[in-house]
């Protein structure tokens, strides 16, 4: 759609008539909950920043600056003590200030823009804040390198730039947006950590007291945010820890479970090279083959494919046996101990219901153990196990 020329010309013509001159007045402001010189300069500063207005000087009670009000700007000296303000108007630019029959006049646009200036300064009080208290908290991280990890990845989560990292403090900063630059500092050790403010291009800090410093809230919103963050990580690292420590435990009992079957495989050659060249095989009960590695083991009925297997054990030990236990041969894990009662030297004792296959047999007494394989028990087949005083190996 094409418009006419002159047309923007009118509009500009129409808005300025709506800017009509008023009576120059002198704005006195009370505030309310401040108390003190300190509080109303600061809440001041934060009204003058908050609008992008210029600061361009101060002394005690007294602030100069320049106020951007739409199509001009006013150059003002606001006086100011710890319960109240004012603004004396030295000269404007664009605003239509003149001297009128009753009185000075000036653009309406300039109340206004003192009103909206006016209204930052009340948010200040809730907004500002003054020195912010650090952000703790508690980590189930055990090691300064946990606690370390965790800080480090919260702080790329909260997209900060780590300038110093030393054991025990790192120092970050981001930049926010109006609030500029923002350093925090996260003093750590195992267990727990701290959020501390470093500084804050907003910050407003008292001339004649320098622990007097007000922040937005918004910079303690980002030391609560960068709290979370770490303790959230602090989880995250602790459980991957966890996982680690598991990984590695069951890396080193693969290890030693390896060395035990070694350790084991070498007593069965040992056992196997006592043995007389030809004895009863427990496998099919033939002869002149070279024995297992199952001292004490033979066969009393031969398998003949029907029902399950039984083992009769006769215990001719030492102690009392009070585990006995079968596996599958070559498994990790034990099945439940198949004793009812302790078995005294002397006493026999029957297993049955075992399923057809190959064993590995292992009993115990408060002290020792005594292991047999490879035991191959055939369906029906009923075999008979002594336990002798003979090849015990401490628990």
């Amino acid at each position: 759609m094409s418009v006419r020329p002159g047309i923007s010309a009118i509009l500009v013509i129409i808005l300025a008539a709506c800017a009509s001159v008023v009576p120059l007045q002198t704005h006195p402001g009370a505030l309310t909950g401040a108390g003190d010189v300190a509080v109303t300069r600061a809440r001041l500063l934060y009204g003058l920043r908050a609008d992008g207005h210029l600061v361009r000087g101060e002394r005690p009670g007294a602030i100069s600056a320049t106020l951007y009000i739409h199509q001009g700007s006013a150059e003002v000296t606001v006086l100011y003590d710890q319960s109240s303000y004012r603004i004396d108007l030295e000269r404007t630019y664009g605003l239509d200030q003149a001297e009128g029959a009753n009185g000075a006049v000036i653009s309406s646009r300039y109340h206004d823009g003192i009103a909206r200036f006016d209204s930052r300064v009340r948010r200040a009080e809730q907004r500002l804040i003054l020195r912010p208290p650090p952000a703790s908290g508690l980590l189930t991280a055990a090691t300064y390198e946990e606690v370390e990890a965790s800080v480090v990845r919260a702080l790329e989560t909260t997209r900060y730039r780590i300038e110093t990292s030393e054991q025990g403090r790192i120092v970050a900063s981001r930049r926010l947006g109006r609030q500029g630059e923002l350093r925090l500092a996260v003093l750590y050790e195992p267990g727990r950590f701290r959020v501390e403010l470093v500084e804050s291009e907003s910050a407003i800090i008292d001339p004649n007291d320098t622990s007097l410093v007000f922040v937005d809230s918004a910079v303690v919103q980002q030391m609560t945010q960068v709290q979370a963050a770490i303790n959230a990580a602090g989880g995250e690292v602790r459980e991957e820890a966890n996982d680690a420590e598991a990984e590695r435990r069951r890396h080193e009992e693969s290890l030693a479970y390896a060395d035990q079957r070694r350790a084991e495989a070498d007593r069965d050659r040992m056992a196997l090279a006592r043995l007389p060249a030809t004895a009863p095989n427990p496998v099919g009960g033939q002869t002149g083959q070279p024995a297992p590695a199952a001292a004490g083991f033979s066969v009393v009925q031969e398998p003949n494919g029907l029902g399950a297997a039984r083992v009769e054990i006769i215990h001719q030990g030492a102690s009392p046996l009070h585990r006995l236990a079968f596996r599958s041969y070559g498994s990790r894990e034990w099945r439940a101990n198949q004793l009812s009662r302790t078995m005294q030297p002397g006493d026999s004792y029957t297993v049955n219901g075992i399923q057809p296959g190959t064993y590995e047999l292992r009993v115990e007494t408060l002290r020792g153990y005594k292991e047999w394989r490879p035991l191959r028990l055939g369906a029906g087949g009923v075999y008979r196990l002594v336990i002798t005083t003979q090849g015990w190996f401490a628990l």
